[in-house]
């Protein structure tokens, strides 16, 4: 310890942190046992001492130096050296749910290393805050084998115990499947500074959001606030109303047929059929409520002769998406092949592995891997009754985890493959479940598959007949 605060203390900074941030150990490219030197052997020592240099909150790392390092057991030392009453009854709660040794271990490590990397206490810890602990750790990498699961159980636990507010997901996947924003949000992304106008948005996506639905009302919110507002801003910085004159329409028509990257906008037509209905909706308002819209009413700048050539655009666009259909279509077969191909070789690969010995090298295909077992798989295999099996590809040095990765290539398969056959829309292939297979006898016996898809963009349930290929 003394001799880990003496190499920080060469590094500028009045606290422990700044100097921690100035030894360049924050960015998570090292870890600490590096600077371990031939006449200093303090590879544990050194992790050991930083593990409680974190544990005191002496310093603060970042979440990728955290989880760089490796630390037995962070969440036990953690615990220990809090004096949090919160946590504790958290605790108490990890410890009486219904799951392995394992799970509850993750659930504590999960939180301790939230703590740690965002500097707060329990109390503090909010959904918002969890949910990017859980989301960062995928993205790097950092989950050990478990990125799948990271916060699962610390978020379920958290929100059953009330201290997530109500309105939050009870669930760690539900929040992550980006949960519709309510007319103010919707507005609030796109930095309106004009709270008149602010005000006006969010009132007029508020009245349509009972007849129309969110990715509708999404797509309005954008049309309204950045293709509208902000681009009529940049013909006329000082416009404080709906009025536009001849000139500021014109330019701004100008300015929405070119997107940022500089290439037309394809859908600058449904845009302004979009802005002419704000106009036309607040114009049929202010009849019936005066003292709330009226003072907004203006001339509609957008003709309706402008908005009937959608229909045109419509067509078109659909041209566009076949000759892209056209185009893609004889590179198909080749990316089923490549799919098919990686689900195979991890296939062979895990079974191969399986009954490898440590340390043994195995040839799949045209690679050469070597067959990893360390203390950690060992005590894994104690706990769960077996390890994970992973293998070191000796091409590139890059570890595996085959257990993980052939599960992972079997269902990009099987994605790759119920799309294909039956032309489904990826939100519809993200509801299937076992469920959505039924059977159909017909009066010769003749048994057919069917796939049940929930309502889309159709907003009707749909029952597909299953290809034999697929249903096999």
């Amino acid at each position: 310890m003394r001799w880990l605060l003496g190499y920080l203390g060469e590094h500028p900074g009045k606290t422990w942190q700044e100097r921690w941030i100035a030894s360049g150990l924050n960015d998570g490219k090292r870890r600490i046992r590096e600077l371990s030197t031939g006449n200093l052997r303090l590879d544990g020592e050194l992790g050991h001492s930083l593990l409680l240099l974190c544990c005191l909150r002496v310093i603060r790392p970042s979440l990728a130096a955290f989880r760089v390092n490796s630390f037995v057991r962070y969440h036990e030392h953690f615990e220990a050296a809090q004096n949090d009453p919160d946590l504790e009854r958290f605790l108490a709660l990890v410890d009486k749910h219904d799951t392995s040794g394992h799970f509850k271990r993750c659930a504590r490590f999960d939180v301790a290393a939230a703590l740690t990397t965002q500097g707060i206490a329990f109390a503090d810890l909010s959904p918002e805050a969890l949910l990017h602990y859980a989301i960062a750790t995928r993205e790097g990498g950092w989950g050990a084998g478990y990125e799948s699961y990271v916060g699962h159980l610390a978020w379920r636990l958290m929100a059953e115990s009330g201290h997530f507010p109500k309105h939050v997901p009870a669930t760690l996947r539900g929040a992550m499947r980006s949960p519709a924003m309510t007319p103010a949000e919707l507005v609030d992304r796109h930095n309106i500074a004009d709270p008149d106008i602010h005000a006006l948005f969010v009132a007029y996506l508020t009245r349509r959001s009972h007849d129309i639905d969110y990715s509708t009302l999404r797509d309005i919110a954008g049309d309204l606030c950045e293709k509208f507002w902000t681009g009529l801003l940049k013909v006329n910085p000082v416009q404080k109303d709906l009025a536009l004159t001849p000139e500021h329409y014109e330019r701004w028509r100008a300015v929405l047929e070119i997107r940022r990257d500089g290439k037309p906008r394809l859908s600058a037509h449904a845009v302004m059929t979009n802005i002419r209905a704000f106009y036309l909706d607040i114009q049929g308002w202010a009849a019936q409520e005066p003292e709330r819209w009226a003072r907004w009413v203006a001339p509609c700048p957008i003709s309706g002769r402008e908005t009937r050539s959608r229909a045109k655009a419509n067509r078109r666009a659909k041209e566009r998406m076949d000759a892209r259909i056209r185009r893609l279509q004889p590179v198909l077969p080749a990316f089923v092949a490549a799919v098919t191909a990686r689900r195979d070789h991890f296939h062979d690969l895990l079974k191969a592995a399986t009954d490898a010995k440590p340390d043994q090298e195995l040839t799949v295909g045209a690679k050469r891997y070597r067959r990893l077992f360390t203390v950690g798989d060992a005590r894994h295999a104690e706990i769960h009754g077996r390890a994970n099996i992973r293998v070191r590809d000796e091409s590139t040095g890059r570890k595996i985890n085959v257990t993980f990765t052939e599960d992972a290539t079997f269902w990009q398969w099987a994605a790759v493959e119920t799309l294909r056959h039956q032309g489904l829309r990826c939100e519809e292939l993200l509801e299937l479940s076992q469920l959505s297979i039924r059977q159909y006898v017909r009066p010769n016996a003749e048994v057919v598959a069917l796939l049940v898809v929930a309502p889309s963009k159709s907003d009707r349930e749909r029952v597909i007949p299953m290809t034999a290929e697929l249903f096999m």
